[in-house]
């Protein structure tokens, strides 16, 4: 068994039991305290009505007048008590009542010793707080029945004639200050708190874009705030009531729409969009017909209206444990239990307002059941800080689940990235290999290239001449050092992968000034701002061959005495020119004894994509390229 699981187990039920005991407790106190006072046993009601007053007697409190819509109306409250005997004036006596909702005037013995601002007909006045009303020893009576009367006026539908006890002063005041702590303290505080909270899941939503269950809480939530504040507020200006009215009618229904909604989404069901639509409807679409009929429909919507709600919250209760039922965790456990808790709080409203809890009032006293939850106070909201906690509990745990499931993706895409990294150290070690084998194939394919357009054409071209006997004797050692030259580029270049372009320039230039110094003519070179890196190792053998060529015909063609080599970079173009002052030659004629040497200097050309210009005349052969450097 898993004891992590026992033991949220054990926590949460341990939790739930404390939590009650520790009410019942606390209620349990405040009855034996409320036995202490005097309770009136029997009351005379006069109400206002349109053809005069309607007289009432009753024996307990409170009590409900019901009405069919809402109205300035004045009813007055009579009972008698008897003063104790102890002495007056060390045993101060006071008025006090748990739930206090509408203003009026109370009197003793015919004297006004008391106000609460009372409904007119232009402001309606609620409170919805314990009375304190200390009684002035001056004006009771010791020896006959004190009277009590209390005026009230009230524009509500529903008018409730409040439970009125009376006691030692030190006794009333303890009592009221728990109640005011109840009704009054603890709901502005959870109303607080709920808009707090509520904007902070609706922000969390709106950036988030995601989990509906945000969404709801958040509103819901938002919406329970809207609601008590609405319902709560001590002054109205009645030019605004209906208004005041509506926006009650939907905070309900929408609180009850999305309290509904949290339930059905976290019980994992996707509801019909025409579900939901109905759903819509009754909670927020019958509302709207208040702006239509106002008054004419108040009664049906708190009677009628009110019950339907809250059988919907009962269905999606009902719902949860459905689709649950077997696989019932602690949370749902809890929300479970708290939804039926807020559904008994909801029906205590509602009682209070359509009147089975006031009118059963005494019977559920009789039964044990504490005092204070058949009292006129508004429960409903008072549960909401539990249901905030309970949903902070439901995402703590989804982000819970979130992170598990982020943690074991990352730990599968470690090890998929690990694979994938082996594969590609492979694949890269075989492209290395077909590259390194390609490069020594094209090498190879250079080099036997090299030979057949140099070395092997120059020899092939010695060896016809020797067999025709046209070969000329003077000319043999140029054209076999032209070879040995020939020869020597085709086995450095396999060498100038380390040496830069200026290097192997500068080497070749020493190398054929030396070698034309033998047959009488002289070599100058200039090299200006040349970088190491101005041409690749391929470019640099295609360039050195056209420079070995050049100089080949001025040797055994252009009978020069004098050969220039200039190479000058000006930053964005590498510029070569070769000159002679031979004998030049006609370009057109097609009996060019250099006629393969120059097919070789075209072809090296084109490979370097250069712009090439060659011009020979009587005054000796030119050639002139430009090489785009910032395209290398």
């Amino acid at each position: 068994m898993d004891f992590s699981k026992t033991l949220r187990w054990v926590s949460v039920v341990s939790l739930v039991f404390l939590a009650v005991t520790w009410t019942f407790t606390a209620l349990s106190q405040i009855d034996q305290q409320l036995g202490k006072l005097y309770v009136p046993k029997v009351l005379t009601i006069l109400s206002s009505t349109d053809v005069g007053e309607q007289k009432t007697i009753v024996t307990s409190l409170p009590y409900l007048f019901q009405n069919k819509t809402s109205e300035l109306r004045s009813h007055r409250v009579s009972f008698e008590f008897d003063a104790p005997a102890e002495d007056r004036a060390t045993t101060k006596l006071a008025l006090f009542s748990p739930q206090i909702i509408h203003g009026g005037d109370f009197y003793i013995n015919g004297h006004w010793f008391f106000s609460i601002p009372a409904s007119t007909p232009s402001i309606r006045h609620t409170w919805y707080s314990p009375l304190l009303a200390p009684l002035p020893y001056d004006f009771l009576l010791s020896n006959q029945p004190n009277r009590i009367d209390i005026h009230f006026h009230s524009y509500q539908r529903g008018f409730v004639v409040p439970s009125l006890s009376l006691g030692p002063l030190d006794i009333v005041q303890e009592m009221y200050g728990k109640y005011m702590f109840i009704s009054n303290t603890l709901a502005q505080a959870s109303n607080i708190f709920c808009w707090i909270v509520g904007l902070f899941m609706l922000s969390l939503w709106f950036i988030t874009r995601s989990g509906r269950l945000f969404a709801y809480s958040g509103g819901a939530t938002i919406l329970w705030a809207t609601l008590f504040t609405l319902a709560l507020t001590p002054e109205l200006d009645l030019t605004y009531w209906q208004q005041w009215r509506f926006l009650l009618y939907i905070s309900t229904g929408g609180l009850v729409l999305l309290m509904s909604l949290f339930l059905i989404d976290y019980a994992g069901l996707r509801l019909p969009p025409y579900v939901r639509a109905l759903m819509g409807l009754s909670t927020l679409g019958i509302p709207t017909l208040f702006l239509i009929w106002g008054p004419q429909i108040e009664y049906w919507l708190d009677i009628y209206w009110t019950g339907l709600v809250i059988f919907l919250y009962v269905i999606s209760i009902g719902i949860l444990l459905f689709r649950k039922y077997r696989q019932m965790d602690a949370i749902t456990w809890v929300l479970l239990g708290y939804s039926i808790v807020a559904t008994l709080c909801a029906y205590h409203d509602y009682g209070v307002q359509a009147g089975p809890l006031i009118e059963s009032h005494a019977t559920l006293l009789a039964l044990g059941v504490p005092s204070l939850l058949l009292e006129p106070i508004f429960l409903t909201h008072f549960t909401l800080p539990a249901l905030l906690i309970i949903v902070g509990a439901i995402l703590l745990r989804v982000h819970a689940n979130n992170v598990l499931a982020i943690e074991s993706a990352n730990e599968t895409l470690e090890v998929e990235l690990i694979k994938r990294e082996q594969e590609l150290e492979r694949a890269h070690a075989e492209q290395r290999a077909v590259i390194a084998s390609n490069a020594t194939a094209e090498e190879r394919n250079r080099i036997l290239q090299d030979i057949h357009d140099g070395l092997g054409s120059r020899l092939v071209n010695l060896l016809l001449q020797a067999r025709t006997g046209q070969i000329a004797i003077k000319n043999l050692p140029i054209d076999l050092q032209a070879c040995l030259e020939d020869l020597r580029l085709i086995v450095s270049g396999q060498f100038l992968g380390d040496v830069s372009f200026k290097d192997a320039l500068e080497e070749f230039c020493q190398r054929a000034a030396r070698n034309l110094r033998g047959v009488g003519v002289l070599l100058s070179y200039e090299i200006a701002h040349v970088e190491p890196k101005d041409l690749t190792h391929q470019m640099t053998i295609h360039l050195l061959r056209i420079i070995q060529e050049m100089i080949a015909n001025t040797i055994k063609h252009a009978h020069a005495t004098e050969c220039k080599i200039r190479v000058h970079n000006n930053g964005y173009e590498l510029k070569v020119s070769v000159q002679d002052n031979g004998v030049g030659f006609d370009l057109a004629s097609d009996n060019l004894p250099m006629k393969r040497g120059m097919l070789g200097i075209h072809k090296r050309i084109k490979e370097l994509n250069a712009e090439s210009k060659l011009s020979s005349d009587a005054k000796g052969t030119r050639l002139d390229l430009v090489i785009k450097t910032n395209k290398l």
